[in-house]
């Protein structure tokens, strides 16, 4: 799953130029998660308290997916890489996808089919909102024509945002999910917990299933 250049220096330039500003009523975290202790912390970074953590799972309550690729594993997830902290959700095309914090839609794609080959990398329908403390999430491989939102909607935490697809370069259907921190000159990959699932302090883990509740 590499994405051409020419999506990522969009998004960031988006972000840079279209930090939502202001706080959102229904984000009570207006900055990052206190710091961690060290029963967060692993080989591939630092992690949110699961309790405190603004973020929730990307789909409905009651649903439950299987984590296809967790952080800093392979390909897109390599450690060092935009997307090391990036989660892959193995689910079928048309799943509702949610926000999973509240923001502004800052960039969407939509227009690419479903075909999902690892030869077509930059060609995944995506959603990007940016956080209102600095920080941004990235929805990849998404339904054509399954984007539900628009550049400069206002969305809250659970909304409805896209369907899930199979889009670009991916060899089944699944959600690419990653936060940034996007600055000038790139991105800084942010780790995140999922305040209503099961207990995981140092991140989702390939091959478990994580029900949203």
């Amino acid at each position: 799953m590499n994405y051409k250049n020419v999506i990522i220096v969009l998004s960031l330039v988006l972000i840079f130029f279209s930090c939502s500003g202001g706080d959102n009523a229904d984000d009570p975290i207006q900055d990052d998660p206190d710091p961690v202790d060290l029963g967060n912390v692993n080989d591939c970074g630092t992690y949110p308290i699961q309790e405190t953590s603004p973020y929730k799972l990307p789909y409905n309550v009651g649903e439950a997916y299987e984590v296809s690729q967790a952080n800093c594993t392979d390909n897109s997830h390599r450690e060092g890489t935009l997307g090391q902290f990036a989660y892959d959700f193995r689910m079928p095309i048309g799943t509702d996808l949610i926000a999973i914090r509240p923001g502004v839609v800052v960039a969407i794609q939509e227009s690419f089919p479903n075909v999902g080959s690892v030869q077509q990398p930059g060609e995944e329908n995506f959603v990007i909102i940016n956080n209102n403390d600095g920080t941004q999430d990235r929805y990849f491989h998404l339904d054509q024509d399954g984007v539900h939102v628009e550049v400069g909607q206002t969305v809250s935490r659970g909304q409805l945002i896209a369907s899930s697809g199979n889009s670009g370069g991916t060899p089944f259907p699944h959600l690419h999910l990653e936060v940034i921190r996007a600055t000038p000159g790139g991105g800084i990959p942010i780790a995140v917990t999922f305040s209503n699932t099961r207990p995981h302090p140092t991140g989702l883990v390939k091959g478990q299933t994580y029900q949203a509740e």
